[in-house]
């Protein structure tokens, strides 16, 4: 592995409220967290491009991201909005819901000389959809992406009912190079693209060969993830979950786009990187909230990737 590889994720950061208790959250800074975590060990640096309030959780959020070894260099700082705050209810299965006020800081995302810098030099970018719902943010995310050379960039649908139209999903996949869904969207982007494919490992086909993509992650929720190339499908079999009282599935597709994005970055062999999305998405189901810290065995697992694979059972080949 290359050292120090450098990676951005730009859009959301914001507090994830459960009740009384407030959670470090949104799909880029928890990405951003559990990927510095994973390329620390090998000099690696990821650092937030996002907007935020001059305010008491503003202050909070950046403190928690240096504790956390997430570089603040790219955080712009609104004098007006707020730092966002997102109301999290989650049903008797964990699956949460999300109540997602507007504007706030990261609705204005600027296109700064630092940024565009930053982008040039990446190794890996990811995105989403939530922080384009404001024409300034979406705006910034597509000057930056068409200035970025990253190998990899991650687009992670992450999409939010009345957030996201189809100009926003169609003109993300035109700048991605790989694009991570889960199986609960993969209809919405059906429609978008105007596919008629039903069967997902062809619709997957079809969607890289359309916007010219590397591959499709598909997430399955317990069934694990999928990640489709044009040599074929590879889905090892996912490990069991341990829940635990409180836990939820808030951020476990971003847990597991961290674990895509840090094993591309290492050339780990595929079936490997997808093993361990899918043991990074195991992990934060299995714990409250959005950001748990990752128990040492993942931690390692990029910089000692020549050690024994984590599972004993061999990986299961798919092929469309």
């Amino acid at each position: 592995m290359a050292a120090g590889p450098f990676c951005i994720a730009v859009g959301e950061a914001l507090y994830d409220r459960f009740g009384d208790v407030e959670v470090l959250g949104g799909a880029p800074v928890n990405f951003s967290v559990h990927l510095a975590a994973l390329l620390a060990p090998a000099g690696g640096r990821v650092s937030v491009l996002t907007r935020i309030g001059r305010d008491e959780r503003g202050t909070r959020l950046s403190a928690e991201l240096d504790v956390r070894g997430v570089d603040r260099e790219l955080i712009q700082i609104d004098e007006t909005l707020p730092t966002s705050i997102v109301n999290v209810s989650v049903d008797e299965a964990g699956q949460p819901t999300y109540d997602i006020a507007r504007p706030v800081g990261w609705d204005a995302i600027e296109v700064t000389d630092d940024a565009l810098a930053a982008f040039a030099s990446a190794d890996a970018v990811c995105f989403g959809t939530l922080a384009q719902r404001d024409d300034r943010s979406r705006g910034a995310t597509v000057e930056l992406l068409k200035a970025c050379a990253a190998r990899v960039r991650l687009f992670d649908a992450n999409l939010r009912p009345d957030f996201s139209d189809d100009s926003i999903l169609i003109g993300s996949l035109g700048l991605a190079t790989i694009f991570k869904l889960n199986e609960h969207e993969l209809p919405r982007v059906r429609d978008a693209i105007g596919s008629r494919n039903e069967d997902r490992r062809t619709f997957c086909t079809e969607v890289m060969s359309r916007f010219d993509l590397d591959a499709v992650v598909l997430t399955r929720g317990g069934r694990g993830t999928e990640f489709h190339t044009s040599s074929g499908c590879i889905a090892p079999k996912a490990p069991a979950v341990e829940h635990r009282s409180g836990s939820d599935a808030v951020g476990a597709g971003d847990a597991c786009a961290a674990g895509i994005v840090a094993g591309l970055l290492a050339d780990l062999p595929l079936e490997r990187t997808v093993a361990l999305a899918n043991e990074l998405g195991a992990f934060v189901v299995s714990q409250r909230g959005a950001t748990p810290e990752l128990p040492s065995r993942l931690r390692q697992r990029v910089s000692n990737h020549l050690s024994p694979p984590p599972s004993q059972d061999a990986p299961e080949y798919d092929r469309p």
